[in-house]
């Protein structure tokens, strides 16, 4: 028996076992059972990860279908509290002498003229002022519309909104920070470990997809606490470039922006992230999904409609999760059987809310 009819077998047995389990519920589930459901998913788990390595060491294998994994960063590749404990009050300290400095008197001229102009700057400022027009009748002196400026971008800031202009701003901010070496980019070790990893397989294509600009990105994998990862990345996208991260039209922008870039067949399209309303927008787009649920994390919560979905608490456990998205997508193991590997112990209900929703 190889390791695909194993593989089979084990699924379709813990789906028996699932089903006693699921009438027995109301009179409690009994030990003996939960004890098998486990040993089953251990079971499983081992023999998909042989699957996965054997196919991204052999290209000759059954399972050729290129990867192409995709990383939300907040809370995913790295601590949430970075960008908002560091980087964020980084900007706020640094964007007054910023604007001062970028922002030129003449840059202010043609951003109030009605010719085009190819001056980032000009763009940069035309964008701020039409989403947050001057006060009514005011004079716009280039030391007034700085001053306006810094306002509006400080409060964005507070605001945590994801405008594009506001990104750019950042971006260019941090930049400086970066080649200072006043930031350091932090990053999970695990996560550095499984992009590494899996850059050496050559067998999956690895992207990045978050609302910080594109600029903004490359900064923080290439000046990371875990050294320079971005040989390791394939590409970057940000809102500008494809859409916010909440519109399922988005995600389809992204898969179509990443194919493009691609030989071969059509690839299976993972997307990780900590926000299940991401995962949501995603699956409309015919995406597989991961959720990044690590301790710092927001609690798993509203996850009405979602359809199947992986459950990670580290980047380490992304082989089981990566052997159940080649499973589904060569349709070797029964529908709606997904792997979910933790860290910690938990209850027969939460075992059981697990096997029947992933």
């Amino acid at each position: 028996m190889n390791a695909g009819q194993e593989a089979v077998r084990l699924a379709r047995e813990a789906e028996s076992v699932l089903g006693a389990l699921m009438g027995r519920r109301a009179a409690g589930v009994p030990a003996e059972l939960c004890r098998r459901v486990v040993a089953l998913d251990v079971a499983i788990q081992k023999t998909l990860r042989e699957m996965l390595w054997s196919s991204m060491k052999d290209p000759s294998a059954q399972h050729s279908k290129q990867l192409v994994m995709i990383y939300d960063i907040e809370g995913t590749t790295t601590p949430l509290p970075f960008v908002t404990k560091v980087l964020y009050p980084y900007s706020e300290r640094a964007m007054e002498q910023f604007v001062q400095t970028y922002v030129t008197d003449d840059a202010v001229d043609r951003a109030f003229g009605s010719t085009a102009s190819p001056d980032p700057c000009v763009a940069l400022l035309r964008s701020i002022v039409a989403a947050h027009p001057l006060p009514s009748g005011s004079t716009p002196s280039p030391a007034s519309v700085r001053m306006f400026v810094v306002k509006v971008l400080l409060d964005e800031i507070n605001a945590n909104s994801k405008a594009v202009h506001l990104k750019q701003v950042q971006g260019m901010i941090w930049r400086a920070g970066y080649e200072t070496g006043q930031l350091k980019g932090r990053v999970f070790p695990d996560a550095a470990e499984t992009i590494r990893s899996l850059s050496k397989s050559g067998r999956v294509s690895q992207h990045i997809y978050s609302s910080g600009s594109i600029a903004a990105q490359q900064l923080l994998f290439k000046h990371s606490t875990e050294g320079d990862l971005t040989q390791h990345l394939d590409g970057y996208h940000d809102p500008q470039a494809v859409g916010p991260k909440v519109e399922p039209a988005s995600y389809q922008r992204l898969q179509d922006r990443i194919q493009g870039t691609l030989q071969g067949p059509s690839p299976v399209f993972v997307f990780v992230t900590d926000s299940v309303t991401e995962i949501k927008a995603a699956q409309q787009a015919g995406m597989v999904c991961i959720l990044c649920a690590r301790p710092m994390n927001q609690a798993l919560v509203d996850v009405e409609g979602l359809r199947d979905f992986g459950v990670v608490t580290s980047f380490s456990q992304l082989n089981s999760a990566l052997c159940w998205v080649l499973e589904t997508a060569s349709r070797c193991v029964a529908e709606h059987v997904a792997i979910v590997e933790q860290t910690q112990p938990y209850s027969a209900d939460q075992r059981l809310f697990q096997l029947s929703h992933f």
